[in-house]
């Protein structure tokens, strides 16, 4: 009787090893399979053979992947350039600006660089300046406005125009993606005019 009762210890213990050890393996494999999380704060300028500039890649460490209008980024699984510009008092004739207002519209390419897809939402890109952190996007401006795609999958694209309310005479804008998904805050920044 006393030989089961050793057995079952022994075989209890053991269990409990093996549970330990699995857990243990399987941390180590998460963790050793992730890849780092991609920060930017800085640019580099990808060139081609010829060395004219095709795009700017992420680079270091958090917080913004700056450029200017007709320049492609780079970075967190996104390819996106912002190249063209159009501003009116009134879009598809039936959209007009408020008062001392009028419409600043940019159209957008998103491409995804990512195997498991990226998110392209009009929301998260906002127009600002030196005196707004954010002016008001229309959401049915100039047409075709971007489409929000929940995933957009590798190798895929997405256009389109995005439009914002500005006052008459505010100029020196920036227009920001805020890259949604990801583990710090972070940004593609367009100057653009």
């Amino acid at each position: 009787m006393e030989n089961r009762k050793r057995t079952k210890i022994l075989l209890a213990i053991v269990g409990i090893g093996i549970i330990i050890l699995a857990g243990l393996g399987g941390f180590w494999w998460s963790n050793s399979t992730k890849q780092p999380s991609p920060q930017t704060r800085t640019s580099a300028r990808v060139t081609s053979q010829d060395n004219k500039v095709v795009g700017i890649q992420a680079t270091a460490t958090p917080h913004e992947i700056a450029s200017t209008l007709g320049d492609t980024l780079f970075g967190y699984g996104y390819i996106v350039t912002v190249d063209d510009t159009d501003h009116s008092d009134i879009f598809n004739d039936q959209f007009v600006a408020s008062e001392n207002h009028t419409m600043h519209a940019y159209h957008v390419v998103m491409e995804s660089n990512s195997p498991g897809g990226i998110e392209v939402n009009p929301r998260y890109w906002r127009l600002f300046d030196s005196q707004n952190p954010a002016y008001p996007e229309i959401f049915a401006g100039k047409d075709p406005s971007l489409p929000t795609t929940k995933v957009l999958p590798r190798g895929e694209k997405q256009q389109g125009w995005l439009t914002f309310e500005i006052p008459k005479g505010a100029n020196h804008f920036r227009l920001a993606y805020d890259i949604p998904n990801i583990s710090q805050k972070a940004s593609f920044v367009f100057d653009v005019g």
